[in-house]
């Protein structure tokens, strides 16, 4: 860690939200032991795993970055930034829970693609896509700038071959 503030020279809000993201990044992975009995990281949790992972990843792209700039508050302009990123990230990592089905039921890990079935999982994934695509359309920076054609994605997820 400290090899870490001295060659990023972060400051304080930084070292924060970098200290907030490593916790949350050990709860995701690591199993502990509490009184003797065991408990599994919350990537065993079919609802935490994939939230906790966007969520991280989100944070640690759009925020951590941006901490502590003066000149850049917290405006509409990051926050759909950082909800665009947390539902891709959502959507590609309910696909990877389907690519790992066979593993994950083999170990009795609970994720989406097991409780939901393939088809269902796709439709979620296809969901979190669709709520990019409006966050993406609905955003003032791209409303400010004209770019009022990203609604296109969206009319290629549509006739998809999820179903």
């Amino acid at each position: 860690m400290i090899l870490f503030i001295v060659v990023t020279r972060c400051n304080t809000e930084q070292l924060v939200l970098f200290a907030a993201i490593t916790f949350l990044s050990l709860l995701y992975m690591m199993p502990f032991s509490y009184n003797g009995n065991k408990a599994k990281g919350l990537r065993n949790n079919f609802i935490f795993k994939n939230i906790l992972l966007s969520l991280i990843w989100a944070t640690s792209t759009v925020w951590f970055p941006l901490a502590g700039n003066e000149n850049l508050g917290i405006g509409p302009e990051l926050t759909f930034m950082f909800l665009r990123r947390f539902f891709f990230i959502y959507a590609l990592a309910t696909i990877y829970d389907i690519r790992d089905l066979k593993d994950d039921s083999k170990i009795g890990m609970q994720t989406i693609a097991i409780k939901l079935g393939v088809s269902g999982t796709k439709l979620l994934a296809t969901a979190s896509l669709l709520l990019f695509c409006t966050f993406i359309y609905v955003d003032p920076l791209f409303q400010t700038l004209k770019w009022n054609h990203f609604h296109t994605p969206c009319i290629f997820l549509l006739p998809s071959r999820y179903w």
